[in-house]
C-alpha cells in the first residue's frame, strides 16, 4: 500500500513482493513466520505491502526486515538497500520526532548558596537512554553482522533474547513476554504511559520492552503465560473476578 501520510510519491520498489513471493515459495503461512522470528504479524504484513505508514519506527524497521529477508534466504543487504530506497523522507523525519525517552527527566541541577547538587533521578534517566541506545545498535549490528543468506537454519535470526539485550542493564527499562494460548484481551502500560500492547490478541508470542513499572490487565488469565525480563510469572496470584491486574517493577 502507498504511504498516506505524505504527499511525497512512493519510489518504485519491489522488495514486498519479492519478500511475500520468497515466503510463498518457502511454504510458509505469515503466522509461521511470526512466530519464528517473534515480529507482530501486522509487520510482517506492512512489509511484504510496503505498508509504510503499519510498519515501526525506521530503526526498527530496517532491522525487522533485514532479518526477514535472511529468514527467507534473500539478499538481506539488497532488501534492505530497497527498502531504504522506497521508505519516505518527510515520513522518516516525522517517525524520528516521535521517538520517546523511557523515562522523563524527573529534576535538575539545583544550586544552594555556595554547593552544587545533582538530582539522582536525572542521573538515572541519561542511563535509561544510555541503555536503549546500546539495546538499537545492538540489534543492528547483529542483523547485518552476517550477509550469507541461510534459508534452512535460523541462528542468524533476531531471537526473544537478541530483542531484550541489556534490558536488565538498568532497572528502569524490562522486556516482557506474552504468550497466547488463544484469543485473549492484554493491555500494558509502561511508567511513561506508553500503550505497549492493547486489545484482544491472537494465539502466539508478542515481546515489548518499556520502562518499569507497567501495569498489566488480562481478561482470561488462563490463556496467558507471562514473562518479566526472562522470569515466569504466577498470574494466578494476581487473579480478581477472572482478570488478572498486577504491577511489573
Amino acid at each position: 500500500m502507498a504511504n498516506q501520510a505524505t504527499n511525497e510519491p512512493k519510489p518504485t520498489s519491489i522488495f514486498g513482493s519479492r519478500l511475500k513471493s520468497a515466503r510463498t515459495a518457502k511454504g510458509v503461512t505469515i503466522d509461521e513466520a511470526s512466530r519464528e522470528l517473534n515480529v507482530l504479524k501486522r509487520y510482517l504484513q506492512a512489509f511484504e505491502e510496503e505498508n509504510f505508514d503499519a510498519m515501526p519506527k525506521f530503526a526498527f524497521a530496517k532491522g525487522f526486515i533485514i532479518n526477514y529477508a535472511k529468514y527467507l534466504g534473500l539478499d538481506a543487504n539488497d532488501i534492505a538497500l530497497s527498502f531504504e530506497k522506497a521508505y519516505p523522507s518527510t515520513l522518516r523525519q516525522t517517525k524520528a520526532s516521535d521517538i520517546k525517552a523511557p523515562l522523563v527527566p524527573m529534576g535538575t541541577l539545583q544550586r544552594d548558596r555556595s554547593k552544587l547538587r545533582f538530582n539522582p533521578a536525572l542521573i538515572i534517566g541519561a542511563l535509561a537512554l544510555l541503555a536503549l541506545a546500546f539495546i538499537l545498535l545492538k540489534v543492528i549490528s547483529n542483523a547485518i553482522k552476517d550477509d550469507e543468506p541461510r534459508p534452512e537454519r535460523h541462528s542468524s535470526v533476531m531471537t526473544q533474547n537478541d530483542q531484550a539485550v541489556g534490558a536488565a542493564i538498568t532497572s528502569s527499562v524490562a522486556s516482557v513476554e506474552v504468550r497466547s494460548k488463544g484469543d485473549v484481551n492484554v493491555v500494558i502500560t509502561d511508567a511513561s504511559g506508553n500503550v505497549l500492547l492493547q486489545g484482544n490478541q491472537p494465539r502466539g508470542n508478542y515481546t515489548i520492552q518499556g520502562a518499569v513499572p507497567m501495569k498489566v490487565e488480562i481478561d482470561n488469565p488462563a490463556q496467558v503465560d507471562l514473562n518479566f525480563n526472562g522470569s515466569a510469572v504466577k498470574l494466578g496470584e494476581h487473579i480478581t473476578n477472572g482478570k488478572a491486574s498486577l504491577t511489573l517493577q
